[in-house]
């Protein structure tokens, strides 16, 4: 269900793709669901009946107090406990940093231009190494861009490289580049790859390279197509908190999807790549159990408890000025 979601053209800029936008998210929503087999569980897997669990556990190992590291969502988490628990915690560290007053919609608009801002952070790099300069042919972002206008008007067919030996027709579509755009844009390394990728394509034409790394972001194989499960991950556990922990405004599925769209019309303006990212929170609308409560937590002040807060101007996740702001408070 993840994957075709994912696969799915995200833009948001005609009625024609707002109406397929929602479809592709009530459809993931449903199957989704029904793949995680156990829909009873579903009200149990927010965030703050998580931090109770934690606070049990601390009763059943007979701890008075703990130091609590949270990373990405965990910051999250651990936030909610402080504000819960705070008299429990010694120290309590926040690495990549979440602001909690900030409603679905703001995180999503910054996370859509940290992304775009990654992204192409990542390609002047490229510029500034001759190599890489050299197969790219030119400016990194003009390439993308330009990879990118040819597939917003129709998606290239191709021949890839079987892992097992041989060749299989397959298309690689506007979705495609941004799904495996900003799944290589979580740390140097896959920043290089996309680099080198994106330069295969611009020398040679050839979006196999630009492929394989859709596929891994997919978790997908390469022979088949087939969806590999992540035992690590699950696609499923991550909607049920998130549509838990943010609600959005709307009386139905139908009104929230639409506000939502609408909510993403000056993204979609301001944001040039990347910009459907913002949509990240759409199956929310439609989910199971999904909160209908507006209302954001108050800033977190951890006062007594010596507070750590991290973040990293190249991470787009959880974007940098979450973490100033946090910070300030």
């Amino acid at each position: 269900a993840a994957a075709a979601y994912y696969q799915a053209d995200g833009r948001a800029e005609t009625a024609g793709q707002e109406a397929a936008v929602k479809q592709a998210a009530r459809t993931f929503s449903q199957d989704c669901v029904r793949e995680l087999g156990n829909p009873d569980s579903l009200p149990y897997l927010g965030t703050e009946q998580a931090v109770e669990d934690l606070e049990r556990f601390r009763q059943l190992m007979q701890d008075e107090t703990f130091w609590l590291y949270g990373e990405s969502y965990g910051t999250q988490y651990a936030q909610t406990y402080a504000a819960r628990h705070g008299e429990r915690l010694t120290r309590l560290i926040l690495d990549g940093t979440v602001d909690l007053t900030l409603d679905g919609l703001q995180f999503y608009a910054q996370q859509a231009q940290a992304f775009n801002d990654t992204l192409v952070a990542a390609l002047h790099a490229c510029d500034d190494d001759r190599a890489c300069a050299g197969d790219m042919g030119g400016n990194a972002v003009a390439a993308y861009d330009r990879l990118a206008a040819r597939l917003e008007r129709r998606p290239l067919s191709f021949r890839f490289p079987l892992p097992e030996g041989g060749f299989a027709r397959r298309e690689f579509t506007f979705a495609d580049l941004e799904v495996a755009a900003a799944g290589q844009m979580y740390a140097e390394d896959d920043r290089m790859l996309f680099n080198r990728a994106l330069a295969a394509y611009a020398s040679r034409q050839d979006p196999a390279p630009l492929a394989r790394l859709l596929y891994l972001s997919l978790g997908l194989d390469p022979q088949t197509l087939d969806a590999i499960p992540d035992p690590s991950y699950s696609d499923a556990i991550f909607y049920a908190v998130e549509c838990q922990d943010y609600g959005y405004p709307g009386a139905t599925p139908r009104e929230r999807a639409e506000n939502y769209i609408r909510a993403g019309d000056p993204v979609e303006a301001a944001v040039p790549r990347l910009a459907s990212l913002f949509y990240g929170d759409l199956p929310c609308a439609y989910w199971p159990n999904a909160t209908a409560n507006l209302t954001r937590p108050e800033p977190l002040t951890a006062e007594s408890i010596p507070t750590l807060v991290l973040g990293a101007t190249a991470d787009p996740a959880t974007p940098v000025g979450n973490r100033i702001s946090v910070y300030q408070r």
